[in-house]
């Protein structure tokens, strides 16, 4: 999937294009929760016509493979209380008459974000725990230790490594080359370091994995 996502920053404003690799189909349709690409369409189709998606009259082809799919998710998506109405219980296309419950696209969005890996936005970072999210404040000796819930973009599309710090959540700039996988202890420094040939005091932030640390300490003893 191409998506288009406007981006604001002091100086510009401009596109990005964000690209989701979903997977194969086969692969989609044995995932067990509403995280697929699959779950997302049967949701838009049931907002749009309230009622279950009907068999399409074309022979082949990947399209109608992939609208067979969807309408074999439907039971899946009434199970987690995405839709409700009787879509599992085999009534006739034309008399199955399923309503969307309230959030379940965004539900299934967030849920499909996680399963791919891709970095959420920060309202779907917040979403996702029920707290509120602020940026670290780029300070001298200033730091913070928690777990990682998700990598967040914020609207001007810099990359954040979302940490759970406490009652909230602390956005840490990465930029697109560190990688840390949910769960993990993190804690984040505000060190200075000199560049170039003035050499110009520059702060930065410093990342560093706390299970690493801890096994390097255990080794250092022995």
């Amino acid at each position: 999937t191409l998506r288009g996502r406007g981006v604001v920053s002091q100086e510009t404003q401009r596109t990005r294009v964000e690209i989701a690799v979903h997977g194969p189909l086969q692969e989609l349709e044995s995932v067990p929760q509403a995280a697929t690409i699959l779950d997302l369409a049967a949701a838009r189709a049931v907002r749009t016509t309230g009622a279950a998606p009907v068999a399409l009259q074309t022979r082949s082809g990947f399209f109608r493979e992939f609208h067979e799919a969807t309408r074999r998710r439907l039971p899946l998506l009434e199970r987690e209380g995405l839709v409700r109405g009787d879509a599992s219980r085999g009534a006739p296309d034309s008399e199955r008459r399923v309503t969307l419950s309230t959030g379940a696209e965004e539900r299934i969005e967030l849920a499909m974000k996680q399963r791919e890996l891709r970095p959420l936005s920060f309202a779907d970072a917040a979403r996702l725990t029920g707290k509120t999210i602020e940026k670290a404040r780029l300070e001298v000796a200033a730091l913070h230790r928690g777990r990682v819930v998700t990598a967040a973009i914020d609207d001007s599309g810099e990359t954040y490594l979302v940490l759970d710090t406490g009652r909230t959540l602390t956005a840490v700039p990465t930029g697109a080359a560190q990688r840390f996988s949910a769960g993990r202890e993190v804690r984040a420094i505000a060190e200075a370091s000199q560049s170039g040939v003035e050499r110009r005091r520059i702060l930065s932030w410093v990342l560093e994995d706390m299970v690493r640390e801890q096994c390097r300490d255990r080794g250092r003893e022995r």
